[in-house]
């Protein structure tokens, strides 16, 4: 009955309250809430039960399973890479057959159904591409290790043994993830564009050269995407995979991360880039900032450690 032991049992487990306005925020919260890592790291930490490794949810990718629209057969879909309701840019794509295939990994149409079907429980693997295309490679230390999404100890299989004996795994998920990644990349970078050309925004800045990013304030991360047709930039040859630069004389922000979009996007999503986006078709190099960027900036690093064992 004493109110303050009920208050004492519940205080870390009542929901939190509205977070403070910007105003109200120290200066170190404000550069803590747009700082990509640090939001990256403070993700819950999670379980690859295909490796073992335990990291926070933001390196790690998400599977959940959903019925197939006409086969009611149940297969598993990425979480974390629908399309934006905020973005215009129409794709393309067809629907997947809920069976094992191997059709080009393009199809857009798979996951517009997830806002429509409930889903399954979320399981996790390791955000990379080499893990997941060794699913499916005989020889490999991992083949059949899809299998053991959601396997996590023996009451949660025991509830949910009779869907995972039946839920399929497509043929190129590697792929599929990659291309709706760079899909996802594309038409993020091609609003932040318009909304520089239409509404002067600063979300995109272009850099005649690397020592132009040193003099703005709110950097986020450098674009390399090679040289254009319409100018030759002196920016010179392309970084290095996993690439920084340094800002000097800086308390916070030194470090930019460098993304060479050539590698990330490969040369079909950059080509359509360039023509979609105006500003990004005239330029080798450009600044990508400002807090709105934030969820962009975090999924081209997550493509860069999605790719790099390759």
């Amino acid at each position: 009955m004493d109110p303050a032991f009920h208050d004492a049992r519940e205080r870390f487990t009542k929901p939190k309250g509205p977070e403070p306005p910007v105003y109200q925020k120290t200066k170190f919260q404000r550069l803590l809430a747009r700082n990509p890592y640090a939001q990256a790291l403070a993700t819950p930490i999670r379980r690859c039960p295909a490796t073992g490794v335990h990291l926070p949810k933001h390196f790690l990718q998400g599977f959940r399973f959903m019925s197939h629209p006409e086969t009611g057969r149940p297969y598993w879909v990425p979480q974390g890479l629908e399309k934006k309701q905020s973005q215009t840019t129409a794709m393309e794509g067809t629907t997947d057959n809920g069976e094992r295939d191997t059709a080009p990994a393009t199809a857009e149409g798979e996951l517009a159904a997830n806002a429509r079907t409930p889903l399954g429980p979320t399981g996790y693997f390791l955000s990379s591409q080499k893990l997941l295309k060794g699913f499916l490679t005989p020889g490999s230390p991992y083949f059949g290790r899809e299998k053991s999404l959601l396997q996590m100890n023996r009451s949660s299989a025991e509830r949910l043994r009779s869907v995972l004996r039946k839920v399929v795994w497509r043929d190129g998920m590697d792929a599929f993830i990659l291309d709706l990644t760079r899909r996802r990349i594309v038409e993020g970078l091609v609003e932040f564009s318009e909304l520089v050309e239409k509404a002067g925004r600063k979300y995109l800045i272009k850099c005649e050269s690397w020592d132009d990013a040193k003099q703005y304030k709110h950097r986020g991360c450098l674009l390399y995407l090679g040289s254009s047709d319409s100018a030759q930039d002196a920016v010179g040859a392309p970084p290095a995979q996993l690439s920084t630069m340094t800002i000097p004389d800086v308390r916070f922000g030194g470090k930019l991360a460098v993304h060479d979009l050539a590698v990330l996007l490969g040369d079909e999503h950059l080509n359509r880039l360039r023509q979609e986006s105006p500003l990004l078709r005239d330029g080798s190099l450009f600044l990508l900032g400002r807090q709105r960027t934030l969820d962009l900036q975090l999924l081209l690093w997550k493509l860069q450690g999605y790719i790099a064992l390759r």
